[in-house]
């Protein structure tokens, strides 16, 4: 008979194996030109935001590499919480040309002038499904990537979600790709 002591033994290893696996694939590179599935980013309110702006600033080489920072940045982009002060858009500045970091910083001031912060909580927090990147080109220095996003929307306890996907416009600049524009279809 097999002894309580060898199943948990079992059990702990079957849990490890998977873990090891997955550790080993994240470390794997992939070939250029080769797909990338991107997993959907998480909450990022405050607590996440810091890891969140640590992933965007990686170095961006390939196809692949454009695709998860788009994909990173439409996530950030869209999730807002009417009690952080819009940091998911201001703490993405570093990563827009000045143009569209201008606009930004426009749209901040215009939104809470005409939403005074509330002690009612609403907020959306968007997770990236799916990037596609249109027009790319070795040596392009304009990008289309639409992303694919699913966005859960909670206002007065109400919780709704929807897909949204959001067109952005990554130009290539000296300090690396930027995004110049995001349109939310």
């Amino acid at each position: 008979m097999i002894s309580r002591k060898s199943i948990i033994i079992a059990a702990c290893i079957l849990a490890v194996i998977p873990t090891i696996f997955v550790m080993r694939k994240k470390s794997a590179t992939p070939e250029s030109g080769q797909d990338e599935q991107i997993t959907p980013a998480t909450n990022l309110n405050a607590q996440n935001a810091q890891a969140a702006s640590e992933d965007i600033a990686a170095p961006i080489q390939g196809v692949n590499d454009i695709k998860a920072f788009a994909g990173t940045f439409a996530s950030q982009f869209g999730s807002y919480s009417n009690q952080s002060g819009f940091e998911n858009i201001s703490e993405l500045m570093p990563f827009m040309t000045e143009s569209f970091a201008a606009w930004a910083q426009t749209y901040i001031i215009d939104q809470q002038a005409k939403n005074p912060k509330s002690s009612v909580y609403s907020g959306v927090i968007t997770r990236t499904l799916n990037t596609e990147i249109k027009d790319y080109t070795l040596g392009a220095t304009t990008v289309t990537a639409i992303v694919t996003t699913q966005r859960e929307k909670t206002s007065a306890g109400k919780t709704e979600i929807i897909y949204q996907p959001i067109t952005l416009t990554l130009v290539k600049s000296e300090n690396g790709w930027k995004v110049d524009n995001a349109k939310w279809q």
